[in-house]
């Protein structure tokens, strides 16, 4: 990760019923699309496709980092 970059992440969100295939499959298409990379990228964003469950992985895997950065500055949970 880069840390001169925005950290956050957006994501299209849908209930299961209508998430299918169809949809995520168009959802990364848009993000190959040359124009959207270009508005998006003006924004400071990586851009990222991919499914549900490597988000899932994504978060996990920025959960726990932010959890050791926590615990190396000495911090708790309230």
């Amino acid at each position: 990760m880069r840390l001169n970059r925005r950290s956050a992440a957006k994501l299209l969100v849908a209930p299961a019923l209508l998430a299918g295939p169809r949809i995520v499959s168009n959802a990364n298409a848009a993000l190959r699309d040359a124009r959207v990379r270009e508005q998006i990228s003006a924004l400071d964003y990586d851009i990222r496709g991919g499914t549900a469950g490597e988000f899932a992985a994504f978060v996990s895997l920025d959960i726990s980092r932010h959890k050791r950065l926590a615990e190396d500055m000495g911090l708790a949970e309230e």
